[in-house]
């Protein structure tokens, strides 16, 4: 057992390590439970418990070594120094943010998964960045160029590794050779299948930086790199308040902005009961919503706390065009959807009605005919199914219209990305459960339409 107190270093600028004033200190850790103390004066990257003795229960207690609340300039890299935790166990270890720093205002970038080739383990790293501000994750919000995504109400942004760069983005060994998480994956072959869009997206982003975040050089803080065994979400249950509460499970995990755009009143969620009191964007309590087979919220166990008051009101459509409209929500915690029928003479929503003969429950997941025919792999990029829960998580779909437009006798649902970049068309059963859904972009979407007889409703989707 040891007790480590970082002292004050500053980058190393061939190794991106640390070098210090004195003597290097020894930070490799112990077999017995550690504690690691960082320094407001920590401008380096100062590598911890990289030792082979990594068994005990560590504690690292962060600092801020640059003032981003207060937009002070400073002489080091965007963000400042920070430890590079190498051997984090989530079952055992945690880790403390600083004084004043709260979950509502982390972000967590340049996530990767890497195999470890002598033991094969596996293990993912991040950086954690305090962003008071908002900035980055305004700048980076998710699109289809970004290589971000929301996870539990946290913009992640993922690196990807492209090996074989010098093949096509069309061929597929290219594709299958990248390594990263696939939505950072799928943002990497966006940039290069789609340049023009991506030209663009740089230039609106250097552009919302000129105009809101001139100083954006000083405004976040990179507090920690973690190398860790486990999942994002593992991480996060070890990442606590300075205070010891945990940092993403309390109410004093929100920031003030998203205080300010609170949907409750009070210190209660707004229930969403009846199609009178809903307002599209707004997000919502369903604390009914059960899937076909009767699960809350499509969980067999307890669905997380946050999955139940996170339900965006889209609009309201015929789903199966059987007479009765219904509200469409969607949940970028849980990736799924839901249609709820409503009352032609109340308005409210019966949650008994999820199983035969009723609309309001948490539609189902389909399987990419692709996939069943082996043309495509499950779970990959191409696996349409896998993207539209990856959209949904992403909040990156807006309900528009719906209608036969082949005649077949099924409903087609139409979504847009909020970038315009795709439509999705979702096709349902005479159940309300959908059958399959395919991705266009606007061309194929607008031949698609307009062969069909409906030129008009492509208007109404772009």
């Amino acid at each position: 057992m040891a007790t480590y107190y970082i002292p004050a270093n500053t980058l190393h600028v061939d190794s991106g390590g640390a070098v210090y004033q004195g003597i290097e200190p020894d930070l490799s850790g112990t077999d017995g439970d550690d504690v690691y103390i960082d320094s407001k004066d920590t401008h380096g990257i100062p590598f911890l418990g990289d030792g082979v003795y990594t068994s005990g229960s560590d504690k690292y207690y962060l600092a801020l070594d640059v003032d981003a609340k207060n937009r002070v300039e400073h002489p080091y890299y965007e963000g400042g120094g920070y430890p590079s935790i190498k051997n984090f166990n989530v079952n055992t270890d945690k880790i403390f943010l600083p004084e004043g720093v709260s979950g509502g205002d982390i972000l967590f970038d340049r996530y990767e998964i890497a195999i470890y080739k002598n033991n094969k383990e596996t293990k993912g790293f991040l950086r954690i960045v305090y962003d008071p501000h908002n900035c980055w994750r305004d700048v980076f919000k998710p699109s289809s160029f970004s290589r971000t995504w929301i996870e539990d109400e946290i913009l992640i942004w993922g690196n990807v590794s492209d090996p074989k760069s010098y093949l096509s983005i069309d061929n597929e060994e290219r594709i299958a050779s990248m390594d990263g998480a696939p939505q950072a994956i799928q943002g990497n072959i966006n940039r290069y299948k789609n340049p023009e869009g991506y030209n663009k997206w740089i230039y609106d982003i250097s552009q919302l930086i000129i105009k809101k975040y001139p100083d954006a050089l000083y405004l976040v803080d990179v507090i920690a790199g973690v190398t860790f065994n486990s999942s994002i979400q593992g991480l996060k249950n070890r990442i606590f308040l300075s205070n010891g509460e945990s940092a993403f499970n309390t109410s004093s995990n929100q920031s003030n902005e998203e205080s300010k755009n609170e949907t409750s009143n009070g210190d209660e969620q707004k229930i969403a009961d009846n199609i009178n009191d809903v307002i599209a964007g707004i997000k919502y309590l369903l604390d009914g919503i059960k899937d076909y087979d009767g699960n809350l919220h499509g969980y067999l166990g307890d669905a997380p706390t946050t999955v139940t008051y996170s339900y965006k009101y889209q609009g309201q459509l015929d789903v199966n065009s059987d007479g009765t409209i219904e509200a469409v929500f969607t949940n970028s915690i849980s990736g799924r959807w839901v249609t709820s029928s409503i009352d032609p003479i109340t308005g409210a929503f019966d949650y008994t009605k999820h199983g035969v003969g009723g609309t309001t429950r948490i539609v189902g997941i389909y399987q990419d005919p692709l996939v069943a025919n082996g043309t495509v792999e499950k779970d990959s990029v191409f696996d349409g199914s896998r993207t539209f829960i990856n959209d949904l998580k992403l909040d990156n779909l807006i309900l528009k219209t719906v209608g036969d437009y082949d005649g077949d006798g099924f409903q087609e649902l139409y979504w847009s990305k909020v970038d315009n970049s795709a439509y999705l068309r979702a096709v349902m059963h005479a159940d309300g459960n959908i059958q399959y859904a395919n991705y266009q972009n606007l061309q194929q979407m607008t031949d698609y339409l307009t062969s069909n007889g409906f030129a008009d409703t492509v208007a109404l989707i772009a």
